[in-house]
């Protein structure tokens, strides 16, 4: 049995991807279990060959390294699903700044191995959550208390299907899935910066049998994250995530079947970052820097955004000095 394993590529600090890759060669793997390893070079900063130098891939682990132009991670991760050997079982996503903890990938084989197609378990991540499961909304919580120390745990469709266009529990470094479901299933690289995986695994999970373990198998790291290293309002990639979050859950509405519940929650979030984009959008405009070129590059790829933008932001302002609204 072949489990290949994904790690798109780009940093700027030595030893991050040594980590990473150190922490598959941890693994103690079942019997008869192999591991391939599938690192796509996005034109890193940091070169790879520095990273490997001395790690010893010898069977049951193997690695292949691919490089590219730089895409962004959508496509660094594409490029390592269509080059993943023929006879591959199961796919397994580590971003190269996370690492996965002894016992990973058996206890993520051993729920696969009972029928399962998708797993995933708890993480903690670095300056942002000792517990993912707990942080956010927390949704998946009551499912734990109701498993009663059950290990994995089994969830329906329709609930996955919420819990990850709501909470995203399944953050990717966590996940291994059964390839044969989604053999040809690719991330969408119209969005860079945020929602790509949220897509991904929407997708999967309508196709998919899902369970996932409480414990915290994977610990995620303080590199080079477009969605986590964006989370301030004066960092670069900010306007560009909220713009890529509110994009990705507008083609989830076009493409994703959701129940009615789901549906309006969908179509609130958007609404809520469309009022967000129009907020940041006059906060830059008042310090003197123009309108925005993300906001400039958002419309001219949809015209529709001239319509929505003073809309929300007389929302915004309105709400802001009313104070029922928070900006984000």
């Amino acid at each position: 049995m072949l489990v290949s394993v994904i790690i798109p590529y780009y940093q700027r600090d030595s030893g991050i991807l040594r980590r990473a890759l150190s922490s598959i060669l941890a693994q103690a793997l079942p019997g008869g279990v192999a591991v391939e390893v599938i690192v796509v070079d996005d034109a890193s900063p940091v070169p790879v060959a520095g990273e490997v130098e001395g790690l010893v891939f010898q069977p049951p682990f193997s690695l292949k390294i691919l490089s590219q132009p730089n895409g962004g991670v959508a496509a660094a991760r594409n490029t390592a699903l269509r080059a993943v050997s023929a006879d591959t079982t199961y796919i397994a996503f580590l971003d190269s700044d996370d690492s996965w903890y002894g016992g990973h990938v058996a206890k993520a084989v051993a729920a696969l191995e009972q029928g399962f197609d998708l797993y995933f378990c708890d993480n903690e991540r670095d300056g942002h959550h000792a517990s993912h499961f707990s942080a956010d909304g927390g949704l998946i919580l009551p499912l734990i208390t109701a498993a009663k120390g059950a290990d994995p745990i089994a969830v329906s469709r329709d609930v996955m299907t919420t819990l990850t266009l709501r909470d995203f529990p399944c953050q990717i470094s966590t996940a291994m899935y059964r390839r044969s479901v989604a053999a040809e299933l690719l991330f969408d690289t119209s969005v860079r910066n945020a929602g790509e995986d949220v897509i991904f695994f929407l997708t999967l999970v309508a196709r998919a049998r899902v369970c996932f373990s409480p414990a915290k198998m994977v610990y995620c790291g303080s590199g080079i994250n477009l969605y986590f290293s964006n989370m301030g309002w004066e960092t670069p990639g900010y306007m560009q995530r909220l713009i890529d979050n509110m994009r990705a859950h507008t083609l989830i509405g076009r493409t994703v079947a959701l129940n009615a519940s789901d549906r309006e929650w969908n179509d609130r979030h958007i609404a809520l970052h469309k009022r967000d984009i129009a907020f940041h959008t006059l906060r830059r405009l008042a310090k003197g820097g123009g309108m925005p070129q993300e906001v400039r590059t958002m419309a001219k790829r949809d015209a529709r955004a001239y319509l929505w933008l003073p809309y929300y932001a007389v929302q915004a302002v309105v709400g802001k000095a009313l104070g029922l609204y928070k900006p984000k």
